[in-house]
């Protein structure tokens, strides 16, 4: 068959099943696949492929069932896409040729920041680099130079619509990253990412110490008589960027100071002894229908590790609880002889309506222009003023969990407000806000570790790379990878060689070598021999390297 009549066949395919059967009628014209070329097409699905499965991918050729470049030729493509510490260049490059051709709707929204727990590990690579301490980028401080990594802190941006999630950039730190060095983070990955083409409105972050301290950095703050919840835009003037908290850290907050002290609100005292026993009356008799079905003893009294799950805190606030006190009104009220139930269920009732307001996944309970979700946030956050005014600071949540709310909350009407009225918005997904993203993240990354829940950093940024990388990779629906990003994910050699070698050639023949040397240095070509460095190793090294020499 002729390459005319073998393109005309193929052309009532789709590009997807096109690639493969031209490489399999490729590879029937040669003796063997060694030394073939591929498509970038072609190699872009291939490492896709084998990614998401590499026990797939080596079932494939074995059984000759389709032609696929051998897994020694796949990182040679990869060379350009390097996995490093703090914020890639090389991510940006392929970012940026993926927004030209997203809709500014996918392009508008957040980035998500928080660590993982690593394992400390020194790991000696090829180049005789030793990897596994503390890497911050530009923010790296002498003295943490010799200090082994334990955490990874990651910048994620999180669109408010479409399924494009990104990895921006990450950091290892010993312990956790300091407020001073967090705030830096924030302003360069949101520069970077306005550079390339994605437009961040919304910081969210969880409830730690040093959150809130980046916070102070900021002048963001949350009283009764004045609540800052954003700032100027540091990429535009006309634009401000908000701060949150996660939200369902905080429920986790509010079910704390319910089930450990109680609160007093305007209506009464909210107490958990009332669900108690409301719950205790539910499960008297096995036999009978129950009210609370899905209620256990880790929802009204969870222990140290429980306290921790999102999920038990969301059930202290449905409306089986609810459905619960209403049932047993008298039999609890007989018991808890201090007040009546009717204050507890009033909260309940209250917290269960700002979670369905602010946890919106579809389009349904999203929150629009006068729906209400709209007004649920607007009247808990005028509630949260009444209630510190009526109780003061005794009986009331605390400081930090105030705050947090007042906050948050704030960040999201105001996020609202400006994507409907200025970004042409209909309406608001509420979860798009919230860390679950990242959590999810941070769970395919302690899955991709086998049976050790706190990967090293080697494989910490091995794995992140391979999810970054997936993310680019990935064709829009209806639609394939642009020629451009498969240009800047993609690459056979480095870009260095093609750019000057013919100038080190020219050098080389006329025998100026300091020449050579400053033109490689100009170039930061030098930066894998680092034979000259005069730093003195750490004692951990000299241990580690001697570790092998005793073998």
């Amino acid at each position: 068959m002729s390459e005319e009549k073998l393109q005309e066949s193929l052309a009532g395919l789709p590009e997807k099943q096109r690639q493969p059967v031209q490489a399999c009628f490729e590879a029937s014209k040669r003796k063997g696949t060694q030394g073939m070329k591929y498509s970038q097409e072609w190699v872009l699905e291939c490492i896709l492929m084998r990614i998401k499965s590499p026990k797939l991918y080596e079932h494939i050729p074995r059984h000759n069932i389709m032609v696929l470049p051998r897994k020694r030729c796949l990182p040679r493509y990869m060379k350009g896409y390097k996995s490093s510490f703090c914020l890639n260049e090389n991510i940006f490059a392929a970012i940026t040729a993926k927004t030209k051709d997203m809709d500014e709707f996918e392009r508008h929204g957040g980035i998500l920041i928080d660590e993982m727990k690593l394992s400390e590990c020194l790991k000696v690579t090829s180049n005789g680099r030793i990897e596994g301490f503390v890497d911050l980028g530009p923010h790296t401080t002498t003295d943490q130079n010799t200090e082994t990594c334990d955490h990874g802190l990651v910048v994620l941006f999180q669109p408010f619509s479409g399924n494009f999630q990104q990895i921006l950039g990450v950091f290892g730190s010993h312990s956790s990253v300091k407020a001073e060095v967090l705030c830096k983070i924030i302003v360069d990955a949101t520069l970077e990412a306005e550079k390339a083409g994605l437009f961040v409105d919304f910081v969210t972050t969880d409830a730690a110490s040093w959150n809130r301290s980046m916070w102070r950095s900021f002048g963001i703050r949350g009283a009764a008589d004045k609540t800052v919840c954003k700032v100027q835009h540091p990429a535009d003037d006309n634009r401000s960027l908000h701060f949150l908290l996660d939200f369902p850290y905080l429920v986790k907050c509010v079910r704390n100071c319910v089930v450990s002290t109680g609160l007093h609100i305007p209506e009464g005292c909210v107490r958990m002894d009332v669900v108690k026993e409301a719950w205790k009356c539910d499960n008297r008799d096995v036999v009978r229908l129950k009210a609370m079905p899905h209620v256990t003893k880790a929802v009204i009294e969870p222990n140290g590790c429980e306290k921790m799950k999102v999920n038990f805190a969301f059930s202290l606030f449905r409306d089986e609880v609810l459905r619960g006190l209403y049932a047993y009104c008298d039999d609890v009220e007989r018991i808890c002889v201090h007040g009546s139930s009717s204050e507890t269920a009033c909260y309940v009732k209250r917290m269960s309506k700002l979670i369905a307001a602010t946890t919106s996944r579809c389009s349904r309970g999203a929150m629009r222009i006068g729906s209400i979700s709209h007004t649920q946030v607007k009247c808990f956050l005028a509630y949260l003023d009444a209630w510190e005014a009526h109780v003061g600071k005794l009986g009331f949540l605390t400081p930090g969990t105030a705050e947090g709310l007042q906050v948050t909350l704030a960040s999201t009407l105001s996020l609202f407000d400006y994507v409907t009225t200025k970004r042409g918005y209909k309406y608001l997904l509420t979860a798009r806000l919230s860390q679950d993203p990242l959590e999810n993240l941070f769970g395919i990354l302690r899955q991709m570790s086998g049976i050790n829940d706190h990967p090293t950093p080697s494989r910490f940024l091995l794995s992140v790379n391979s999810l970054s990388f997936c993310s680019l990779a990935k064709a829009p629906a209806n639609g394939n990878v642009s020629t451009a990003l498969v240009s800047s994910l993609l690459s056979t050699s480095s870009e260095w060689p093609k750019q000057i070698q013919g100038k080190l050639d020219e050098l080389m023949d006329v025998g100026c070598l300091n020449a050579v040397n400053e033109v490689l240095e100009s170039c930061d070509l030098l930066r894998d021999h680092d034979a000259t460095d005069s730093t003195k190793s750490d004692s951990r090294v000299a241990y580690y390297v001697a570790g092998y020499v005793a073998r």
